[in-house]
């Protein structure tokens, strides 16, 4: 399948599409923050011939060039001013969104403050949405960790601290990808087979952590958690029983979303495209063709 570029000319971003498919739009959002959309393609195969699949790299990451990588240019609000861009630039009263992760977040935030914006939102595997939920991440990301993951953890965070001090980003991304091989894979997939398909496929350069840091820091989930029950948007919420990430917050969204459906897939962590390929698909499949 072949993917056709287009690009939105804003003030101070050139915001990279990448668009393959028939069909009505549907716009995938990637996780990290920080990281680009090109992983998402795995996601999204099954999708392409009864949708448009619209891949949009944030601003800052991938091939969306930002001016300038700082906090001021990495807030929410200039996130979703983007995606009102991306929704004029399709042509489309009411958008479908499939989320991943941060996606997903993004994706409950631009339905909560655009509610008119949305028709449908396929959360999958969203983050944490409250700063307690983000303890409880922290501490399934590292059970079963023994005293030397732990050291080992501390002498990288330790490393990163110094590199962000230094806006040493390639530093930053190497820091990433052995985080993300020898610790995130191992809590955050649930499977053998898929945990060795993920680390062999698995690619830092893919990730700002400047993007990451400033746009997670600009959030505070705390204030904006009750903002969800402005959505009114169809919404389907997915969690891998394995997750890290805490599923007790899918029951939260639910109170706050009260027409959001949950879904959850045994034997699958963060990314069940690749733990749980069959399911997922039907799953997306049942959610944008009804």
């Amino acid at each position: 399948m072949n993917w056709v570029v287009r690009k939105i000319l804003r003030a101070d971003v050139t915001l990279h599409l990448e668009m393959a498919g028939s069909g009505a739009p549907l716009l995938v959002l990637s996780g990290g923050p920080g990281d680009s959309c090109s992983y998402m393609k795995a996601a999204v195969q099954s999708l392409l011939e009864t949708r448009t699949v619209v891949l949009l790299d944030q601003r800052g990451t991938g091939q969306s060039i930002l001016e300038s990588i700082s906090p001021e240019t990495l807030q929410l609000p200039l996130l979703l001013e983007d995606l009102v861009a991306v929704q004029f630039e399709l042509g489309v009263a009411q958008l479908e969104v499939l989320g991943h992760s941060w996606g997903a977040n993004l994706g409950l935030l631009y339905a909560s403050f655009y509610p008119d914006n949305v028709a449908k939102l396929l959360a999958v595997s969203p983050g944490p949405i409250r700063s307690d939920f983000n303890a409880v991440a922290g501490a399934n990301f590292s059970r079963g960790f023994s005293a030397t993951d732990f050291a080992e953890l501390a002498e990288l965070q330790l490393q990163r601290k110094q590199a962000l001090a230094a806006l040493d980003v390639m530093v930053l991304q190497q820091l990433h990808q052995k985080s993300a091989t020898q610790f995130w894979a191992r809590n955050a997939v649930y499977n053998n087979e898929a945990r060795a398909a993920f680390i062999q496929s698995f690619d830092a350069s893919e990730f700002h952590p400047l993007v990451h840091r400033y746009i997670w820091n600009s959030i505070n989930w705390d204030d904006l958690e009750a903002k969800l029950a402005d959505i009114s948007a169809q919404v389907k919420i997915i969690y891998g029983y394995q997750d890290f990430e805490p599923i007790t917050q899918a029951y939260r969204i639910k109170e706050l979303v009260t027409q959001a459906q949950l879904e959850f897939i045994n034997h699958c962590g963060h990314i069940p495209w690749l733990e749980q390929p069959s399911v997922f698909s039907k799953i997306c499949q049942d959610f944008f063709t009804a």
